[in-house]
């Protein structure tokens, strides 16, 4: 099965580890498949997928109709961070034009058509105060630092990287969490072969119903 690289907690770099790797795994589990997993650039997913270099792979999305989708794999519960002491009042998305925002790298890509509205590269004015970084861990320090009002990102990311953060920056600060975003971000697996496809998509609702899908989540976060 085909993961990305380094995007923890979800993978953590190349060595087969992370919390989309062990919903895989469980999963499969169910109807007696063992896991093997291979890294892949985030763009070269598909590719490896249509070729046959893999069976499947994890969090990408194709249109290809030879391809089975297992919808809602994985969730990204993304939100807008503030520090609790500063009161901030951010409702919705149209507020996050007011404050320092840092984003993760082509999230205007993500988050809807509102939130690609205002910051899409060509919607945003010259005197944006949106930013975007291709590192998640530089984007959670910016926020620390006091580079950022807000942070808009996955829960389960900021948790696991405010748990790496240095002293000096006291990420045990309280936050408030701003749940602007009405739904979660989904992704799905692909798969060539539609008899394991049906075995995943059944281990996997069955992970779900037996509340181990968020027994995995909370695992990387607490």
């Amino acid at each position: 099965m085909g993961f990305g690289k380094d995007k923890p907690p979800f993978v953590f770099g190349r060595d087969g580890k992370g919390l989309e790797i062990d919903i895989f795994r469980e999963a499969l589990a169910s109807s007696g498949h063992s896991l093997v997993v291979e890294h892949f650039d985030n763009g070269a997913l598909v590719d490896a997928v249509t070729r046959g270099r893999v069976d499947a792979v994890a969090t990408a999305r194709s249109d290809d109709p030879a391809l089975c989708r297992v919808e809602q794999f994985i969730k990204f519960e993304n939100v807008a961070v503030s520090l609790a002491d500063r009161g901030m009042m951010v409702d919705e998305i149209g507020d996050l034009e007011s404050y320092r925002v840092v984003a993760w790298e082509r999230a205007y890509q993500d988050l809807g058509d509102e939130f690609y509205g205002l910051f899409a590269p060509q919607n945003r004015g010259d005197d944006s105060l949106y930013m975007e970084h291709h590192s998640q861990a530089a984007q959670v320090k910016m926020f620390w630092m006091g580079r950022a009002d807000l942070l808009v990102i996955d829960k389960v990311i900021f948790e696991w990287y405010r748990k790496q953060m240095p002293p000096a920056l006291m990420s045990h600060r309280d936050v408030h969490f701003h749940s602007v975003f009405s739904t979660p971000t989904y992704y799905p697996a692909l798969f060539r072969d539609k008899a394991l496809c049906k075995e995943f998509r059944e281990g996997l609702d069955d992970l779900k119903s037996r509340g181990d899908y968020e027994r995995l989540y909370q695992s990387y976060i607490q």
